[in-house]
């Protein structure tokens, strides 16, 4: 199974700060340790209305992320722990 972390960032590229935040992290970074690829995504939800957190962890799995990296993982942890067992 192939290792794709999910950084939150401020932005997409790599001179981009992580975001402490994760559900309103304005960008996802995905790295792929397996291809050795990096892709920055969006993140659908940062500017919505309430309850961000699970949307925000359903963008990163349907992006195939298996394991999360923030400044505040406990965040990700309670949301991922919800949705499916997840490396970390």
């Amino acid at each position: 199974m192939p290792l794709i972390v999910c950084i939150t960032a401020d932005g997409p590229d790599a001179a981009s700060q992580v975001q402490p935040r994760f559900g309103r992290a304005p960008y996802f970074v995905f790295a792929d340790t397996e291809k050795g690829t990096i892709e920055a995504v969006k993140n659908p939800v940062a500017n919505a209305q309430g309850g961000v957190g699970p949307r925000a962890v359903q963008a990163v799995l349907d992006h195939g992320a298996t394991s999360p990296a923030s400044e505040a993982p406990y965040q990700m942890a309670e949301h991922l722990s919800r949705e499916m067992k997840i490396r970390g």
